[in-house]
């Protein structure tokens, strides 16, 4: 289709390419209904560390690398951070996880994380492996992030 519609209670919420839809969610509930598995959310703000920027979700630190320019206006507000499993990146720079469970499917391989007081969900090749209580690292694509109002669930900054 070059064009889809998601609706939520019988109102639009975004008609755009699929491609947007998934990249560019209006809202947290596109974000949650389009792509398996969904989107990772995580509550906090983002603050800056010297030079760096980083995301504090009360209850640890998530290194974010390439924020865009237009994300700083929102440091220090409350924020949703939205996440796609393939934009979590294994980096021995990123912030300590404890591995949950890894699932193989084939060419890709999901790894369910607990950081920062959440559990996540990220996207890797097989290649990658990975044991249940094990402990890695991570960081957040901040170019491919999306940011949401905690209330209204709207997007601040779509990737």
């Amino acid at each position: 289709a070059t064009k889809v519609v998601v609706l939520e209670k019988g109102r639009i919420q975004q008609a755009d390419t699929p491609e947007n839809v998934y990249r560019r969610p209006a809202n947290r509930f596109v974000a949650s209904f389009v792509g398996a598995p969904t989107m990772n959310f995580i509550s906090g703000k983002m603050l800056q560390d010297g030079s760096d920027i980083v995301f504090d979700s009360g209850a640890g630190q998530l290194p974010l690398v390439d924020v865009p320019t237009e994300a700083r206006n929102l440091i220090g507000q409350p924020i949703t951070l939205g996440a796609r499993p393939e934009h979590l990146l294994f980096d021995d720079a990123g912030i300590a996880s404890r591995v949950l469970l890894a699932e193989p499917t084939g060419p890709d391989q999901y790894v369910r994380l607990a950081v920062a007081g959440s559990e996540i969900t990220a996207r890797c090749g097989p290649e990658q492996v990975f044991r249940s209580g094990s402990d890695t690292r991570i960081l957040i694509d901040g170019a491919r992030m999306s940011l949401f109002d905690p209330q209204s669930g709207q997007a601040l900054l779509q990737a």
